[in-house]
């Protein structure tokens, strides 16, 4: 963070007219966001559902609440954050001048790379933030209705009835609020001290597309081509199998969540923010793709198994179906590394220590 020295009385009124248009312009494409997710966009007024019922209360937090509170929140902090940072041009006050260039300048301005990359993480997290808030509320609640129904046992149940109504969701919805969590905040916070300020966002459109087409409501499209075949809680008819496989299954979610936990403020989609190589990143490159992608397949199994039950064509169908999405998260790696490789930050010299995408020692 730069040091604040007292400036001339003409750099101080400069200092300030550019504290009040980052300002501005920041508050004004956070109010145009809160509009358009909660009045302009019919898809985000049915999508934004997530609750959480504060314990011991008669209040339910909403997505909506939650995102008027963050841009409330915000409106507060960023006028003293824009004044001790005098040098820093938002990213909203560079769109909205080469915007207001384009439409009433006599010479319009050039779209540079500034001008591209402001552009880019305005869209990151206009798309981003109100997902990530939805499902943290989602998650927290279930992680409550499960902890809940987990210590409402009673006394002398088996396991495995323990085991299938709420340790197992406990455990997997646990595992997705961590992650979801980390990531929120990753999307909504950007600060020097965090070290997760984003040095690029990537450019290309296949990088875009491919990360995209996991999320609503791209995924949901792509579905209709290659129908879903995985559960979140499988069911294998013996016993000592169903839960042998669900616990590799948390066993995986663990790798993908420990991900989210080493990149810490750093998480986010598309965005280059520094390179991780501690934790599950000292072993691959990519361990919450291989973490989910292997937890999906355990997921599944019953499907593949009753497919194949069916006809060899139909078990074939579900193999490709599944196959599909993990081939996304292959584009997915192969994308992201592109996006790192385009400025010197030393994910090369990452890339020569971790030879490995997905599993030690394959591939």
């Amino acid at each position: 963070m730069k040091s604040f020295t007292a400036p001339s009385d003409r750099a101080l009124g400069q200092s300030w007219a550019d504290v009040l248009a980052n300002y501005g312009a920041t508050v004004v494409f956070m109010a145009a966001a809160l509009w358009f997710y909660t009045h302009g966009s019919a898809f985000h007024r049915n999508l934004l559902d997530g609750a959480l019922a504060i314990p011991g209360g008669s209040y339910t937090v909403r997505t909506p609440d939650l995102l008027l509170w963050l841009a409330l929140a915000y409106a507060v902090i960023l006028l003293p954050y824009y004044a001790l940072l005098p040098g820093t041009t938002s990213k909203a006050r560079i769109a909205f001048t080469y915007l207001g260039g384009q439409l009433f300048a006599a010479q319009r301005p050039r779209f540079g790379r500034e001008e591209q990359q402001a552009f880019l993480a305005l869209l990151l997290k206009f798309f981003f933030v109100p997902l990530m808030l939805n499902w943290l509320l989602g998650s927290a609640s279930e992680v409550l209705e499960h902890w809940r129904g987990l210590a409402g046992q009673p006394a002398g149940r088996d396991f495995l009835t323990t085991f299938n109504t709420d340790l197992y969701l406990l455990a997997f919805k646990g595992l997705l609020l961590v992650d979801v969590g980390f990531f929120a905040v990753g999307y909504i916070v950007e600060l020097p001290a965090l070290r997760n300020v984003i040095r690029s966002v990537d450019p290309t459109v296949s990088g875009w597309v491919v990360c995209l087409i996991c999320y609503p409501p791209f995924n949901q499209a792509f579905s209709a081509f290659f129908a879903w075949q995985a559960s979140d809680f499988p069911r294998f008819a013996n016993p000592a199998t169903h839960v042998a496989l669900n616990g590799l299954l948390l066993a995986s979610m663990t790798v993908y969540a420990s991900a989210s936990v080493t990149l810490g403020w750093r998480a986010s989609n598309l965005t280059n923010r520094g390179i991780v190589a501690r934790g599950p990143y000292a072993w691959v490159r990519h361990p919450a793709y291989a973490g989910k992608n292997v937890a999906w397949w355990i997921g599944a199994l019953p499907v593949l198994a009753a497919a194949f039950s069916q006809s060899f064509g139909s078990g074939l169908l579900a193999i490709v179906s599944m196959a599909s999405w993990t081939a996304i998260y292959v584009l997915r790696a192969l994308t992201e590394e592109r996006h790192l490789l385009m400025i010197d930050n030393g994910y090369a010299q990452y890339m020569n220590t971790v030879r490995y995408r997905f599993l030690p020692k394959i591939c």
